[in-house]
């Protein structure tokens, strides 16, 4: 199994609509595949972690790019995996607020920044126990 991340670009024309139907795509999808994970919408930033089978997740990822609702499409890390971090969700969804939004972006700067395996992973679990907490608020599909 591998964890993939990656952030995107919002196109401007993409509307909550549209992440609407993607995430009912996805959510359906992603189950027949194994695949499970969680897409963050921070103004117009995405942030999508997928894990699974890696011929599944690669074959997603390569369809994610043909997306036209998002550009810049720029992995952050592809990582092989024992365990998932998003077990419980087929793909959950937040809209981040400024703070979680920022959190995200720390996320990021410690990936780029530092490189430190052990740096990122103690940023990314921060954003894992923020989006735990919101479980019941987001849209968390098993």
């Amino acid at each position: 199994m591998i964890r993939l991340q990656y952030f995107s670009q919002a196109v401007p024309t993409t509307t909550i609509r549209d992440i609407k139907e993607v995430l009912v795509s996805a959510r359906r999808k992603n189950k027949e595949m194994d695949i499970t994970g969680v897409l963050v919408s921070g103004g117009s930033i995405f942030l999508q972690i997928l894990e699974g089978p890696e011929q599944s997740v690669l074959s997603l990822y390569l369809k994610i790019l043909q997306d036209k609702r998002h550009t810049d499409v720029e992995i952050m890390r592809v990582t092989p995996i024992i365990d998932r971090l998003f077990d419980d969700w087929s793909m959950a969804f937040v809209e981040s607020t400024p703070l979680e939004f920022q959190q995200i972006m720390e996320v990021k700067s410690a990936y780029f920044a530092l490189g430190e395996p052990q740096e990122f992973l103690t940023a990314m679990h921060g954003l894992i126990n923020v989006l735990r907490g919101q479980e019941k608020s987001i849209g968390a599909s098993r």
